[in-house]
């Protein structure tokens, strides 16, 4: 489809000026906004045109990388500024531990910088999407057949993560204290030094999950993959026992990506009923986890559907509501990163990207001697600390933290460039199984990065790269090599 010029340079003019406009504002030390109220209208203006922009003039479907980052940024960045609009202030920061005002107007000034230099890398990149795939057609090869081994390696990670998972809980460890006890208790279980917790810990958070996605990634047709699906449905309940919520969404996600890429019509209007009830089960969850899976019955369950329990939430809270509570963690921490820098911290001009590139080579950290970046400790220390388990991170924080704004400005510009070429990249290569599933697990650490740190990228992007590209041919050609089998 060709590209209308005038559209586009009308909205890259508007995300360009925005983005001057807050950058100028900042390093003139002009306040953007009087309140916090309207920093969350503007916000969501912003956040709704850039959809607009996605949806319905750079035509990306809804299960796109483009759109999906957004959703996610969204869900962990906008919920305490929906809650502003559409409730209360006060509801909104009902569950902050620590509340500056001041600080909540200038995160939300990043928030828009984010969004705005998001969009232009968008842009940029879209303009470029059929010289892309020209490009990568011309280029197609007749590909080997890598099935047999991808098989052997997905579902051998499979095999080894469940049976690690299952033993370990069997033993009664791992997943048997927060069935049993509490996901507090579980956080205490997995907090010590012991090779047993690192085994386990891997297995739940990376074995599981890749190949899961390596399964969808090497599904021949929807049929194969919904027969995948079966597999992935177990290994989503395990994270779900351990308190996770993140990880099990974002492969439900990533299932439909899949789907998407068999030419199954994944239209918003069919997507969103199932979204919003997988969105809405996240406060359920939280109420649960809490208590201890173990002890459910039809009363907690009960109780727990129309939150009329659990720490966070009102009695009788409307669901929506305290879906958008529970998800304001990463526009808190946000807030907490840019009251202490540059006022209290310095920046740290990509130290912590640095320090982070070490995890890429296993025992790498210890024997360097390098310690590798806790920004959840980090802020944990500032906001919250007596509490027991840190709350994550930001995306955007952790920008912030490095660069400032003009960081947030260089990176998010970048993240949305190589976002979107990676999208177009994938549907060029819908049928090599290699390039999808690699391209799959990407996704799913750059969305979990939303509300994490650049850290947790790190192991999968290098990990995932060399098992996918060099040791998967290897062992097609060693294992299952037609010619060596009949010598």
């Amino acid at each position: 489809m060709e590209k209308s010029k005038h559209s586009y340079y009308l909205i890259q003019s508007v995300f360009g000026l925005l983005a001057v406009f807050l950058l100028l504002s900042h390093y003139l030390g002009i306040p953007v906004f009087d309140e916090f109220y309207t920093a969350s209208v503007v916000s969501l203006i912003v956040y709704g045109y850039s959809f607009f922009v996605l949806i319905l003039v750079y035509r990306f479907p809804v299960v796109s990388f483009p759109v999906l980052f957004l959703l996610v940024y969204g869900l962990f960045h906008l919920s305490t500024m929906i809650l502003t609009v559409f409730d209360s202030f006060e509801v909104a920061v009902s569950t902050y531990d620590y509340l500056d005002i001041p600080s909540l107007k200038v995160a939300s000034v990043v928030v828009i910088l984010t969004l705005s230099a998001f969009m232009l890398g968008v842009g940029v990149a879209n303009q470029r999407s059929t010289f892309w795939i020209q490009a990568t057609t011309e280029k197609k090869t007749r590909r080997k057949d890598y099935t047999q081994a991808i098989h052997f390696i997905a579902y051998g990670l499979f095999g080894l993560a469940a049976s690690i998972i299952v033993v370990v809980s069997l033993s009664g460890e791992g997943l048997s204290i927060s069935v049993n006890q509490s996901y507090r208790a579980f956080i205490e279980w997995r907090s010590q030094d012991k090779l047993i917790i690192t085994l386990f810990m891997a297995s739940l958070n990376w074995l599981l999950p890749w190949s899961i996605l390596m399964l969808f990634g090497c599904a021949e047709n929807t049929r194969q993959l919904l027969r995948f699906s079966i597999f992935a449905g177990f290994g989503v309940i395990l994270m779900v026992l351990s308190g996770d919520r993140t990880a099990p969404l974002i492969i439900f996600i990533l299932f439909f990506v899949r789907m998407y890429l068999f030419r199954v019509n994944i239209s918003f209007i069919k997507l969103l009923p199932v979204m919003t009830l997988v969105v809405l089960l996240i406060p359920i969850l939280s109420i649960l986890r809490h208590e201890g899976f173990g002890t459910w019955n039809s009363q907690s369950l009960t109780d727990a559907i129309f939150l009329e329990a659990g720490e966070s939430f009102r009695v009788g809270m409307n669901p929506v509501t305290a879906t958008l509570i529970e998800t304001g963690a990463g526009f808190q921490n946000l807030m907490g990163t840019v009251l202490v820098v540059p006022k209290n911290e310095d920046y740290r001009y990509g130290i912590d990207y640095l320090k982070s590139l070490v995890v890429g080579v296993p025992f790498s950290a210890k024997i360097l001697g390098i310690s590798v970046p806790d920004n959840s400790g980090w802020i944990k220390s500032w906001l919250f600390p007596l509490r027991m388990a840190g709350p994550g991170f930001s995306i955007s924080a952790e920008t912030y933290l490095q660069f400032g704004n003009i960081g947030v400005l260089v990176i998010f510009f970048g993240l949305g460039y190589i976002i979107t070429y990676g999208w177009f990249y994938l549907c060029a290569n819908s049928d090599n199984k290699q390039i999808v599933m690699y391209l799959l697990i990407l996704m799913q650490v750059i969305l979990i990065w939303v509300r994490n740190e650049f850290t947790a990228t790190i192991r999968p992007a290098a990990w995932c790269w060399i098992l996918i590209f060099i040791i998967i041919p290897i062992l097609q050609k060693i294992l299952f090599n037609p010619r060596r089998r009949h010598n």
